[in-house]
């Protein structure tokens, strides 16, 4: 059963075949369906996904729909590795494979099949680099990057 919650953040992405990107969405990134909003005729118009809790998706139906890489949706996630291998699986554009990142993060960026970028990543043990001859602090989670410096 899905918890029903009010969300402090959502996206809505106009996807071309609403069904195809469903099932997309579900076998790549592991998202289930919440609630189908149908159209007049019936068939959907919008469907409401969620991965983790508070990462919800409205994927609008428009044959039109028209992406653009100026925006990188970012999604954490335990397994990293099993998302890599679905995508593979369902002949995703990689756009890069598993990588770990200076920011403490292990990082996989994917390609939607109406074109938009997600990253999911996981955080890694934080760790101290020399910046400048400084030792600094990286920690990257969910919504904030902070940086330390002695």
């Amino acid at each position: 059963m899905n918890e029903f919650y009010q969300m402090p953040l959502f996206l809505k992405l106009k996807v071309r075949d609403i069904e195809k990107s469903k099932e997309w969405y579900t076998n790549v990134l592991n998202f289930n369906s919440v609630f189908d909003f149908p159209d007049t005729e019936g068939t959907t118009a919008m469907t409401h996904l969620r991965g983790a809790k508070y990462q919800d998706l409205m994927l609008i139906k428009d044959k039109k729909a028209n992406s653009t890489d100026s925006v990188i949706i970012n999604l954490f996630s335990n397994d990293i590795h099993s998302i890599y291998q679905a995508a593979l699986d369902n002949k995703t554009i990689i756009i890069q494979e598993p990588t770990v990142q200076p920011w403490n993060a292990k990082e996989l960026t994917i390609k939607d099949l109406d074109g938009y970028i997600f990253t999911k990543l996981n955080f890694r043990k934080p760790t101290f680099s020399e910046v400048g001859g400084m030792k600094c602090f990286f920690l990257y989670r969910t919504y904030v990057f902070v940086v330390y410096c002695e």
